[in-house]
């Protein structure tokens, strides 16, 4: 990829890889009424070399950043067509059928709808929202005051596989791993199409980090993340909204002054991962004991945590 023109998207707040939130679903709920491409790939045409080059991929909302595209483009001198992940990846990272397959282009409007309308829909939308939090509070009521019902155990195996260890934590000790973390150095790994080589993206798994300081520190293991599996590492209820509710909270910290003002609802909090398995409480009412059997601010080890 042209580093002249991923400096430009860089300038305009669209890093390559840029993530428009960590929870797609919650995005998407947030935004329902706009144009959105996760995981989108950016290409223009190269009059010289007649052929369609990407330029850069990650998430965009065209109907809160097709201005910015445009602006880009002129930038660059060239339309900008955004296409499908499909469409620009795996094996298609050199399509040349771009104009046949592309979601909008930087010649196009940006696709917004009218006010009046979109009044509308937000008033549907809100009493939609309403019945079905009715709903979700009801049964969520049922299944907490069954569980508080239910005897609390000594747990051996969770998914059927022993538990061989646990990391215990204090919501003090996250809350300082919280405030010394800075979100530039929270990065995921992919691999690039047209290199092949490892390269890295911001990421907001604040999670991950935690779990391998808490490795590091209490059991003096450390391990390449890519040979632990996340299934092994499992907490209840009332750990895994702990984690959620920091998730949340560093995700606004990494995209302050893009669209964290109103992307945080305690309503959608359901929607932020933990990045840890949870046995749930639905599960463990169908097992005959509380889910309170899972100790707070305990992370149980199931054995295979390590891959072969």
């Amino acid at each position: 990829m042209n580093d002249s023109f991923l400096k430009i998207f860089s300038d305009y707040k669209l890093p390559l890889g840029f993530m428009l939130s960590g929870s797609k679903s919650f995005y998407r709920l947030k935004y329902r009424h706009n144009t959105i491409v996760f995981n989108s790939n950016i290409f223009f045409f190269n009059d010289i070399n007649q052929l369609w080059e990407k330029i850069w991929f990650g998430d965009i909302d065209i109907s809160l950043q097709g201005d910015i595209l445009k602006d880009i483009s002129k930038e660059i001198g060239h339309p900008l067509y955004v296409v499908s992940e499909m469409n620009g990846r795996f094996g298609n990272a050199d399509n040349q059928n771009i104009d046949s397959c592309y979601i909008w282009n930087t010649n196009e409007d940006t696709p917004f709808i009218s006010n009046e309308k979109f009044q509308e829909l937000v008033k549907e939308r809100i009493k939609k929202e309403e019945e079905a939090k009715k709903e979700r509070i009801k049964c969520r009521i049922e299944d907490i005051e069954l569980s508080n019902s239910l005897p609390i155990i000594h747990l051996n195996e969770v998914f059927g596989r022993k538990i061989i260890n646990h990391l215990d934590f204090s919501i003090e000790e996250f809350e300082d791993f919280f405030q010394k973390t800075i979100p530039e150095e929270v990065k995921d790994t992919y691999i690039n199409d047209e290199t092949e080589e490892e390269e890295y993206i911001p990421s907001f798994n604040l999670s991950d980090k935690f779990i391998d300081y808490l490795l590091l520190k209490y059991l003096n293991l450390s391990f390449d993340r890519d040979s632990l599996n996340p299934s092994c590492f499992v907490v209840g209820e009332e750990t895994n909204d702990i984690f959620r509710k920091f998730n949340q909270r560093f995700e606004k910290q990494c995209l302050k002054g893009l669209f964290s003002e109103d992307l945080h609802d305690e309503d959608f909090l359901f929607h932020y991962g933990s990045f840890l398995a949870v046995d749930n409480i639905n599960s463990t009412n169908k097992l005959g004991h509380s889910n309170k059997s899972f100790k707070k601010n305990r992370i149980y080890i199931l054995e295979g945590y390590k891959r072969k």
